[in-house]
């Protein structure tokens, strides 16, 4: 346990175990951002948060290294009620996060971020989320989510890559609690078992640039991303994404310029992207998406819909 400022290099923390919180690191308190770089974290457990590394009060930066196969075990509830402030397989941050170049592979959370959990806003530059697990009850009122990262916070997201990641509620990828921005980056095989976003599921405004999403699962709304206000795309790309609502994209209004919806599939409504509100797209392409209820293309519930220099191609409905 460190209580004053923290700096990591070049370490290992392998096979370690805690009771509550931080297995490999726990930081209680530390006035300056805690610096982590080309450390590796290997298979730690904790009974509660952090199972690689656990920062309570205060920032932490990463900077290459790993988190891998590391373990948050607990609590799956407080008192009855489900809380969003338990997990972090990989590593529990108490308040901001940044990240550079650093991979979370197959760590696990029994509540939520199987990979990482901020409870303040996270900026994330390369690195890979690769085969992270949020567990928790199907049934839940309250879901656990973020089989990659949970993110209390804003969230700034730059050429990072997140695979096959699984979530048992929403955010297969990604769980962000307020806004999120997108830029470059690769979302593909990530699963929200049984709610939204199989790529990424923000409560805020979603704003991607250049992103892909492909191959994800929502067993609700938004295979590839999910927003519950707006989302702005440019340069998106997704493809083969499936979900309830919208297979490539849900949100309550929608803004898509010069982006691609190939092949996604939705059961109920939306192939390509659905709205409640207001959809604008510009110069995008829409080909081969079916909904096996309406929309092939585009759903939209509310009117207005504006359609600008765009290609709509073989989708079904």
């Amino acid at each position: 346990m460190v209580d004053t400022n923290a700096v990591i290099r070049d370490a290992r923390l392998t096979a370690n175990r805690a009771v509550t919180n931080g297995a490999g690191l726990y930081v209680a308190f530390s006035l300056a951002p805690v610096l982590i770089s080309n450390t590796t974290f290997t298979s730690n457990t904790a009974g509660m948060n952090g199972g690689g590394a656990y920062v309570s009060l205060g920032d932490a930066r990463v900077t290459g290294g790993r988190f891998e196969r590391n373990r948050a075990s607990g609590p799956e509830n407080d008192g009855g009620l489900l809380t969003t402030q338990n997990g972090g397989g990989g590593l529990w941050v108490g308040r901001d996060l940044t990240v550079r170049d650093t991979e979370f592979i197959s760590n696990v959370a029994e509540t939520n971020g199987g990979g990482a959990h901020v409870r303040g806003q996270a900026t994330l530059s390369g690195g890979q989320f690769v085969q992270n697990q949020s567990l928790g009850d199907f049934l839940a009122i309250q879901g656990y989510g973020g089989g990659g990262l949970v993110v209390a916070g804003p969230l700034s997201l730059t050429g990072t890559t997140f695979t096959g990641n699984q979530a048992a509620i929403g955010g297969g990828g990604i769980l962000a609690l307020g806004p999120a921005v997108l830029s470059g980056g690769l979302l593909q095989d990530n699963t929200a078992i049984a709610s939204s976003g199989g790529g990424i599921w923000t409560s805020g405004n979603l704003t991607v640039t250049g992103t892909q999403f492909a191959g994800n699962v929502s067993g609700a709304a938004g295979g590839g991303a999910a927003s519950g206000d707006t989302a702005f795309v440019t340069s998106g790309f997704f493809s083969d994404n499936q979900a309830l609502f919208g297979g490539g994209l849900r949100a309550l209004t929608v803004t898509v310029t010069s982006t691609q919806f190939i092949s996604n599939f939705a059961l109920s409504q939306g192939g390509g992207l659905d709205a409640f509100e207001r959809v604008d797209v510009t110069n995008s392409l829409f080909q081969g998406n079916v909904s096996d209820g309406t929309g092939g293309g585009v759903n939209a519930f509310l009117n207005p819909v504006r359609v600008t220099g765009s290609q709509f191609l073989s989708n079904t409905a």
